[in-house]
């Protein structure tokens, strides 16, 4: 009978080990006007995701979830702002941005949460002098053109308060930062374009996919093996072809494109492509929906300047690295704490 008792209690635990938190972030504050509506409706047919009568969980934490009608909105502005064509538009689109920015509210959810229990505080005035500057005192402007959207204005004070609760506690984390003149030497040394005037790189890349919502495993798997043989000895360019994910650089070889200059890639590859040597391959690098690597082919400047003109800049370089290691490696370990994860559908 104790067994049976405790065999019980396991698979009571088990089940609600897997239950859907039932908290949901409240929709109440986004406008579902029949304009929205009739705007989703043609969508719904590519994907149950943005369906606004089929709520669907895309991602948990331990005591709340976000679903796909807390990111309608959203995906409804993204596309009547940018009069995007239906015809355009794909499940794999839909599904794409619905997940990313599932997880993106989620994540922010928590680090406000976090930033609450640790007795960070943003006052009313403090939110509205944060409006006042993004709308460049045309307020009134702003809410007629958001009482447009399936937004509100309601929503956008919360999401400002958020926003500034989680800048005051990421900035909270930052107690002493310190650059040694060694470390600001070698990094002169190692980094082939910090003494170039205005570098501009030439580029291959190689890119394996994986959709949000789902493992990025097999795309580690995929991207590693990749790496190694041409870490052995295979032709980069042709190995692009063959693998690469990216339609617009595969048949090229995975040529990006002469003469990227900084500002053209996602800040965590452009870090990336100016610091590696020419002729090498980098290591893999992790992106919001793919793992890529890069190989720099050429570097071009207008010229070269010696290490005193830019210890400077190097230094606020490496406070920069060094102050977003602090804050990821916290915000992994807030999500961590929150149970943040993807629910499969």
């Amino acid at each position: 009978m104790k067994k049976l008792v405790i065999s019980i209690m396991i698979i009571i635990s088990l089940i609600s080990c897997k239950k859907v938190s039932t908290e949901k972030l409240s929709t109440n504050l986004f406008n579902f006007s029949t304009q929205v509506v009739d705007y989703m409706k043609p969508l719904e047919a590519l994907s149950k995701l943005a369906s606004i009568d089929n709520e669907i969980v895309l991602v948990t934490a331990n005591d709340f979830s976000v679903t796909n009608k807390f990111v309608i909105p959203f995906l409804h502005y993204q596309l009547s702002l940018n009069n995007v064509n239906s015809a355009d538009i794909t499940k794999e689109r839909i599904e794409e941005f619905m997940y990313l920015y599932a997880y993106i509210f989620a994540k922010n959810e928590i680090i406000a949460r976090e930033a609450i229990e640790k007795g960070i505080v943003v006052s009313d005035e403090e939110v509205e002098n944060s409006i006042t500057m993004n709308t460049q005192g045309r307020l009134d402007e702003f809410k007629e053109f958001i009482g447009t959207t399936a937004l509100s204005y309601d929503f956008y004070l919360k999401d400002t308060k958020q926003s500034l609760l989680i800048g005051k506690y990421e900035k909270s984390l930052i107690t002493d930062i310190t650059v040694s003149e060694e470390e600001k030497k070698e990094y002169f040394l190692k980094d082939p374009t910090i003494s170039k005037t205005n570098p501009k790189v030439t580029l291959r890349n190689i890119t394996v996919n994986f959709k949000p919502g789902s493992s990025k495993d097999k795309a580690l798997v995929k991207i590693t093996k990749i790496l190694n043989d041409i870490k052995k000895g295979k032709d980069f360019a042709e190995v692009a072809t063959k693998m690469s994910d990216d339609a617009n650089t595969r048949n090229a070889g995975g040529m990006m494109g002469d003469f990227v200059s900084r500002g053209d890639l996602e800040p965590a590859l452009e870090l990336v492509a100016f610091s590696t040597p020419i002729g090498e391959v980098s290591d893999i690098v992790e992106l919001p929906n793919s793992f890529q690597i890069i190989k720099v082919e050429k570097i071009d400047s207008e010229g070269v300047v010696e290490y005193n003109d830019i210890v400077e800049t190097i230094g606020n370089i490496l406070s920069y690295m060094k102050r977003e290691d602090i804050v990821k490696e916290d915000t992994d370990r807030v999500i961590a704490k929150y149970g943040l994860r993807y629910w499969k559908i």
